[in-house]
């Protein structure tokens, strides 16, 4: 992940300028963090195979309607996510994070679409 992201800021640094530029590594940064968590995620969900699969369609259902400029799906999802999730455990503590670091920066990412 690390030189997908530094890939990007050297594109970004070369071929944009000015708040455009800000936006979009912070865009770049949001999904590194996203990545990280899942890697954590990954190390300490053994067998909760119910939970991958919500934690990947809550991620996949993030990223389409990123694409697809439906802002107002992506919070629907986001907030369908995020009480689909448990918690009681340590894990579920962790998917939740991850659901709420999704939800938190759609405001954000409205704003580098806008």
């Amino acid at each position: 992940m690390d030189t997908n992201i530094t890939y990007c800021l050297r594109y970004l640094n070369k071929y944009h300028s000015g708040a455009a530029q800000h936006r979009y590594f912070l865009l770049c940064s949001l999904l590194e963090t996203v990545g990280d968590q899942i890697s954590y995620i990954g190390m300490h969900i053994g067998k909760k195979r119910s939970l991958a699969q919500d934690i990947v369609k809550g991620v996949e259902d993030y990223i389409n309607y990123l694409f697809s400029g439906d802002f107002r799906g992506m919070y629907l999802a986001m907030k369908s996510f995020k009480k689909k999730l448990g918690k009681k455990s340590y894990v579920d503590g962790l998917a939740y994070s991850l659901a709420e670091t999704l939800y938190n920066d759609i405001g954000f990412v409205m704003e580098i679409k806008g």
